[in-house]
């Protein structure tokens, strides 16, 4: 089975925006079908394509520059993350008992974060596709190790895990490790990173197969642009992201105080 062509990575984010939009006014027409259950026991291959593309859909982005958030401060926000999966393949149709997804996964985020002393934010989201059993909960730690000024940039590292929720017949990982560069230029703070997402999934329990059990892990590469609009407390941020062929784009709108 081939692979969809990666198109140009810095064509992603002008058409994040559009995308999310579209992929949202579809979403609905595939809530009936929009659950993870097995008709049939997967193969090895069709696993590993599973978990790619399912892991890069709970995998919480970074939505946000590398700059820290300030000791004491906290963010309150909501987000929405558009992730194109192969939809008319194999391994979807079994993985949703025959039904049908729309080529996007339009998966909202609530997320909260908390900023530390020595430029250290910690944050827990909760993420929950409407009219289907996929949810995923998870956190992640960040470390602003320069903190930039008016010449330099600004330089962090997070660790963040994720995983799947609600789903009986799969157990799902995703733990991600990056390395980002902001640069804040009056109200607008643009950003990019790279890194390395580990995905580990587990199916199970199938009806028509009984006795399976089939593990796969992987792990792709990871990069990712962005960019943070701030007014006063409030900021909104659009974010593009390839996780190895897999192609995802972020809105969120958050409150920070005091």
């Amino acid at each position: 089975m081939s692979r969809k062509r990666p198109r140009s990575f810095l064509s992603l984010l002008p058409a994040s925006m559009l995308t999310l939009a579209a992929a949202g006014a579809l979403a609905p027409q595939t809530r009936a079908s929009a659950d993870i259950g097995f008709s049939s026991a997967p193969s090895r291959s069709q696993l590993d394509r599973l978990t790619q593309e399912l892991g890069a859909s709970i995998a919480a982005p970074a939505l946000a520059p590398a700059e820290g958030l300030g000791a004491f401060r906290v963010e309150t926000l909501v987000s929405g993350t558009a992730t194109d999966i192969s939809s008319d393949a194999s391994f979807w149709r079994i993985a949703s008992r025959g039904g049908s997804f729309s080529s996007f996964v339009v998966l909202p985020r609530a997320t909260v974060r908390l900023g530390l002393p020595a430029s250290i934010d910690l944050s827990a989201s909760y993420a929950k596709l409407p009219g289907s059993n996929i949810e995923a909960a998870g956190g992640a730690a960040k470390w602003t190790f320069v903190r930039g000024s008016t010449v330099l940039p600004a330089f962090a590292l997070r660790l963040a895990h994720d995983r799947l929720r609600g789903v009986d017949q799969m157990d799902l990982k995703a733990t991600s490790l990056d390395l980002s560069v902001s640069k804040g230029l009056l109200f607008f703070t643009p950003y990019a990173g790279v890194g390395r997402l580990w995905l580990s999934s587990d199916v199970h329990d199938i009806s028509s197969a009984p006795g399976f059990r089939l593990s796969d892990s992987t792990a792709e590469n990871r990069v990712f642009v962005g960019g943070r609009f701030s007014a006063a407390w409030f900021n909104t941020l659009v974010e593009a992201e390839r996780t190895g062929p897999v192609e995802s784009y972020s809105v969120k709108l958050a409150v920070a105080f005091p």
